[in-house]
C-alpha cells in the first residue's frame, strides 16, 4: 500500500505499512499513542486508567514503536517532563531522519507503481491505433530514427546499383567483347566447308552486308580497334525514298527504276540495253534513273557518306545470285529511321588471294540498322555486320 500518514498529535509523517493498521503505536517524535485506520488516517488513542507504569522500550530509528501505550500516570509524567537540551537535539535529529526515510520510502513506492503501470500497458507499434481510436506518435518520429533508416536504405540501394554497374563493366573489360567485336569475330570465323582459299574468300564475302567481288577478302581481323559508333538519321531521305521508289522495281541491267505495274512489260522487251531503254521511253513508261534518285537524296540535305551507303545498299547485291533484300524492304516502305556505323582498323590482317596471301594493315566499317528484325540470306538483320573493308597504308 503506497502513501503516508501524519501523527494526530504533532503532525510527524510516516509511510503507511500494513503492519500498523489497527494497532496502537507511539509516535517517535511526541511519544503520543495513536492507531492507524484502514483508510490511512491515524487517530489518537485515549490513555488507559492503569496505574502501573509500563516498561520503556528503546526507540527505533526507522519505524513507529509498536508497543502499547503506558498508563495515564506514566504518560502524564512523560508529557509533563521537559527534556534537556541534549535530549531535545537528539529528538529533533531522530525526527528529521525519520521524516527523510519516510519521504524516500514514499518516493520509491511511487516509482515502483509507475514502473508496474508501464509494464502493464499494452505494447503498440509507433503508429499503432490506441483503444480510443487515436494514434500514438512513436519514438521514431520524435528522434528522427525513421529518417535515418530511410536515408540508410537509400544509400544502400545506390551502393547496390553502383556495384551492379561496376560488375557489368568489369565483366565487359574481362571478356573484351561487345556487339561490334562479336560481329568481327563472327566474320573471321571459318565456316564448315571453307577448306580452300576460294571457299574462304567466298565465305568472307557472304558474311558481309553486300556480296561484292570487288571487295578484298581480309581475314584475321579479331584484334581490330573499333571506334565510336556514328548514328545517322535516315528520316529526311526516308520520305524521298517513299515518294520515289515505293512499289518500284529496279532493272539492274538498264539502271532504271520503274513501277511494279510496268515491270513485266519492260522485262519482256528484247534487245541491247540502249535499245530497251528506247523502247521503254517510246512506250511512255515512267522511269527513274539511279543518277536522278541520287540527286533527289542529296537535295534532302543529308551528308554524302550516308547517301553513298544508301546508294550501295539499293544498287548492290546481297547474295551471289544477284538478289537484294535492301531493295525489297525499301521499296515496300520498310525504311529504317536510323543507320549506325562503327569504323574499325587494325594491323596484321591476312589478305587472301587465289594464288597466295599477305599480311596487311586494314580499315573498314561495321553497319547496323536499328529496328529491323528477322533474317535474310543467313544474316540477322538486327545485328552488326561488315559493310566494307579495304587495305590501309
Amino acid at each position: 500500500m503506497a502513501g503516508s500518514f501524519t501523527c494526530p498529535h504533532c503532525g510527524a509523517r510516516y509511510p503507511i505499512q500494513p503492519v500498523l493498521i489497527g494497532r496502537a503505536v507511539r509516535c517517535r517524535s511526541c511519544k503520543q499513542a495513536f492507531c492507524l485506520r484502514a483508510d490511512g488516517v491515524a487517530e489518537a488513542v485515549p490513555a488507559p486508567a492503569a496505574s502501573a507504569p509500563a516498561a520503556k522500550t528503546p526507540p527505533s530509528s526507522d519505524e513507529p514503536d509498536p508497543t502499547p501505550p503506558a498508563s495515564s500516570k506514566s504518560s502524564d509524567r512523560i508529557a509533563t517532563k521537559r527534556p534537556g537540551p541534549d535530549r531535545e537535539a537528539l529528538r529533533r535529529s531522530l525526527s528529521s531522519s525519520l521524516s527523510q526515510a519516510a519521504a524516500e520510502a514514499l518516493n520509491a513506492s511511487s516509482v515502483r507503481k509507475q514502473e508496474t503501470d508501464r509494464h502493464k500497458r499494452p505494447k503498440t507499434s509507433p503508429f499503432g491505433a490506441q483503444r480510443d481510436g487515436t494514434k500514438e506518435i512513436g519514438p521514431a518520429v520524435l528522434t528522427g530514427q525513421g529518417e535515418d533508416e530511410a536515408r540508410s536504405l537509400h544509400h544502400w540501394l545506390i551502393g547496390l546499383a553502383v556495384g551492379g554497374v561496376l560488375v557489368v563493366v568489369i565483366m565487359l573489360a574481362l571478356t573484351g567483347e561487345n556487339a561490334q567485336t562479336k560481329a568481327l569475330r563472327s566474320y573471321n570465323a571459318a565456316a564448315a566447308g571453307e577448306r580452300t582459299v576460294e571457299a574462304r574468300i567466298h565465305g568472307l564475302r557472304s558474311r558481309m552486308w553486300l556480296y561484292d567481288t570487288d571487295q578484298p577478302a581480309i581475314a584475321n581481323m579479331q584484334n581490330a580497334t573499333i571506334q565510336a559508333v556514328q548514328r545517322h538519321d535516315l528520316r529526311p531521305i526516308g520520305q524521298v525514298l517513299n515518294d520515289s521508289i515505293r512499289n518500284h522495281a529496279y532493272l539492274a541491267d538498264l539502271g532504271l527504276w520503274l513501277h511494279e505495274d510496268h515491270r513485266l512489260r519492260a522485262e519482256g522487251m528484247s534487245g541491247a540495253p540502249s535499245q530497251r531503254r528506247q523502247l521503254i521511253d517510246d512506250a511512255g513508261i515512267p522511269t527513274l534513273t539511279r543518277e536522278r534518285l541520287l540527286s533527289q537524296l542529296r537535295a534532302a540535305g543529308d551528308n554524302d557518306v550516308v547517301i553513298s551507303i544508301i546508294d550501295r545498299l539499293l544498287h548492290g547485291r546481297t547474295d551471289p545470285d544477284g538478289g537484294n533484300f535492301f531493295r525489297e524492304m525499301f521499296s515496300s516502305g520498310n525504311i529504317p529511321e536510323f543507320l549506325e556505323i562503327a569504323p574499325f582498323k587494325g594491323r596484321d590482317g591476312l589478305l587472301l588471294m587465289p594464288h597466295g596471301s599477305m599480311h596487311i594493315n586494314y580499315q573498314g566499317r561495321l553497319m547496323r540498322l536499328p529496328g529491323w528484325r528477322g533474317r535474310r540470306h543467313n544474316k540477322s538483320l538486327a545485328d552488326w555486320h561488315v559493310l566494307d573493308v579495304t587495305v590501309a597504308s
